[in-house]
């Protein structure tokens, strides 16, 4: 358009959005991807992959490189959700320098035999050289467990409901935020 390149991209960031296709390239918020998968196996150290607003079924797990961002339009505004067959597996697998932020999870399962149905979990053979993996402003709303723990003490309802409610917090390690549901559940909700 007037010598002006008007798919020029913006460098280091690529787009995910629901109406995308993942044979885009990815690098302009008018020629996006559709699956985050996708996106991240695209990306390397210093890019940040940005979800626009929408319900993004995946396959879990999603691994996300070293030095990667992945940024939500907001925790309300973006839901990521297990595709059927994978929705006992963990949902992102972190390495060193890597940031997920503003966006919601749901639809997992605790698997308690093979200890999988985690939101976050650190990737194989991860390495941090200058800092930690960063969850930011994310929500975890998880549909229950194949635990008889958690299914025999709590309806649905009130499980979905708590996890809904329960601000991440970083214990010891990225997977500790089951604890701290359970304390929260226990609180706010009677046994049936």
């Amino acid at each position: 358009l007037n010598n002006i390149d008007v798919l020029l991209t913006q460098g280091h960031t690529i787009y995910v959005s629901i109406n995308g296709s993942d044979s885009n390239y990815g690098t302009h918020q008018h020629s996006t991807f559709r699956t985050l998968k996708h996106a991240l196996s695209q990306a390397v150290s210093g890019d940040e992959v940005v979800i626009f607003p929408g319900t993004y079924t995946e396959d879990f797990p999603l691994t996300v490189p070293q030095g990667v961002s992945v940024r939500g339009s907001g925790i309300r505004a973006v839901k990521i959700q297990p595709s059927a067959g994978t929705n006992n597996k963990d949902c992102f697998l972190l390495n060193g320098e890597t940031l997920v932020s503003y966006l919601s999870i749901t639809g997992m399962n605790y698997d308690s035999v093979n200890n999988t149905g985690y939101a976050f979990r650190f990737a194989n053979g991860m390495k941090v050289t200058s800092k930690s993996p960063y969850v930011l402003n994310v929500t975890v709303i998880n549909t229950g467990s194949t635990s008889t723990t958690y299914s025999t003490q709590y309806s649905q309802t009130s499980l979905a409901y708590a996890w809904h409610h329960v601000a991440w917090t970083r214990a010891s390690g990225v997977n500790k935020y089951v604890a701290a549901a359970a304390t929260t559940k226990q609180s706010r909700y009677s046994r049936i």
